[in-house]
């Protein structure tokens, strides 16, 4: 059944962030119902836009957060919101109203319930800015989705490899880039098929960082948008098998 999309309001979204010790001694308390939200903003927290979504379906962790559930999790999210326009999808105020409506339980499993991490990820300052909507709890479960769906021989092929991989997604947030599928796509699969044929190469953050500065460097010198997604990754691969062999 449809619902109205609808963003938080200035007025709640600044509540949150101004009370937040408060907002985390509430939701430590009720995990599994947000029932208590409005009267703890006073106010109606939310304005509803013209806009419909039939509600994903989350399943939520009873224990540890598994891969597979993380995967299940952002394809229904990413399979629900993926035709809103972009003006919504980039609206901070639009995944903090997801995070405490449909979304409130399962955002809670994703989170550490202190001051830093809710303020960080649940209500982050930027309302239209790129990088915090990117990261916000549950934006990045779509846009991890998003960057994914595109690429291999099945959608979503590559989503595993990312989720399992915050420091190359963080990376990429962190670029601009990141805005242009054949670079995501050639670095994601640079990456995620590397460490297949070689299960015992210790990608990581090291890595990471040093080829994403390297794609950097490249699109200095060169219009990075219009290099081939084929050289792109093999310069991912060429570039991971000399680090490994140093």
């Amino acid at each position: 059944m449809g619902i109205k999309v609808s963003i938080m309001t200035d007025e709640a979204i600044e509540k949150c962030r101004s009370d937040t010790e408060s907002l985390v001694r509430k939701m430590y308390g009720s995990p599994n119902d947000n029932g208590w939200f409005p009267s703890f903003i006073g106010a109606v927290p939310f304005e509803e836009r013209k806009f419909e979504i039939d509600p994903p379906i989350l399943e939520v962790p009873q224990g540890e957060i598994t891969t597979e559930i993380r995967i299940k999790n952002a394809i229904a999210i990413h399979s629900s919101l993926k035709d809103l326009p972009s003006f919504i999808l980039g609206d901070v105020r639009f995944w903090a109203w997801a995070s405490f409506s449909f979304g409130y339980s399962y955002a809670i499993s994703r989170t550490v319930l202190d001051v830093a991490s809710v303020k960080a990820n649940w209500v982050p300052r930027g309302e239209n800015a790129r990088r915090p909507t990117m990261l916000q709890v549950l934006g990045r479960e779509y846009f991890m989705a998003d960057l994914t769906e595109n690429i291999g021989n099945t959608p979503f092929e590559y989503l595993g490899y990312l989720l399992d991989n915050n420091a190359l997604y963080f990376g990429l947030v962190y670029r601009n880039f990141s805005d242009i599928p054949a670079v995501t796509n050639a670095i994601i699969k640079g990456f995620a098929e590397t460490s297949k044929m070689n299960p015992s190469s210790s990608i990581g953050v090291k890595e990471f960082q040093a080829v994403l500065k390297e794609i950097s460097n490249l699109g200095s010198v060169r219009l990075i948008d219009v290099i081939p997604e084929d050289e792109l990754f093999s310069f991912v691969k060429d570039r991971l098998a000399i680090m490994e062999n140093k």
